[in-house]
C-alpha cells in the first residue's frame, strides 16, 4: 500500500530570498518534513539518506499557503522512496523531489 502525507503550510515574511519569493532552502526543508512524515506511517524511526529536487517555478511569498504532498512509491525492509510536491494555491507545481529514506530497527517512540 501506498501511504500520502498531506498538509497545508501557511507562509510567513521571514522565509523570502532577494528575489522576494519563497526561499528554495525553506522548500527543500518543508519537503524533507514531509517525506519523513510519509516514512513515518510505518512506524519506523527514519532519516534521509538521497533527494533529487527540482525547483519548477517560485513560490510567491505573497501566496497564502503552499499544499504540500508526500506520496511513499517504495517501502522496502531498510528503505522507503517517497515523491513530494509543493503547490501553490492556484495549483501550480512550485517544487517536485524524490526522497530516499534510511528505515531504521526502532519503533517511532522507542
Amino acid at each position: 500500500a501506498k501511504y500520502k502525507l498531506s498538509k497545508r503550510n501557511v507562509i510567513q515574511f521571514d522565509i523570502q530570498n532577494e528575489y522576494d519569493n519563497v526561499h528554495g532552502g525553506f522548500l527543500l526543508a518543508l519537503a524533507d518534513a514531509a517525506a519523513s512524515g510519509a516514512a513515518d506511517t510505518y512506524g519506523y524511526d527514519n532519516a534521509t539518506m538521497t533527494v533529487s529536487a527540482n525547483f519548477l517555478r517560485p513560490a510567491r511569498i505573497t501566496d497564502e499557503y503552499l499544499s504540500v504532498v508526500a506520496v511513499v512509491q517504495h517501502a522496502g525492509k531498510r528503505t522507503v522512496v517517497a515523491e513530494v510536491s509543493i503547490a501553490r494555491p492556484n495549483g501550480e507545481v512550485a517544487f517536485k523531489s524524490t526522497y530516499t529514506m534510511a528505515v531504521f530497527e526502532t519503533r517511532i517512540g522507542e
